[in-house]
């Protein structure tokens, strides 16, 4: 990754980042839990405990990205 030129990239935050979205979309912590292949539920708490309060419960479309049409 480094050459790459990601820096401070680690392998443990692509677990990070799989238990938070899938949070977000509406997993309970119990099937973050199992399909992760966690034994305990501590880590799962702490990734979605991190989840701000008002943030969307889904995850954005393929289509987030597309300009919005401006009125004429």
């Amino acid at each position: 990754m480094a050459k790459a030129g990601v820096d401070g990239f680690a392998c443990h935050r692509l677990g990070h980042t799989w238990a938070t979205n899938a949070h977000r979309v509406g997993l309970s912590i119990f099937d973050i839990q199992e399909q992760g292949g966690g034994k305990k539920l501590d880590m799962v708490r702490r990734y979605t405990k991190s989840r701000p309060i008002g943030e969307p419960r889904r995850m954005p479309t393929s289509l987030a990205g597309m300009p919005k049409r401006r009125a004429s």
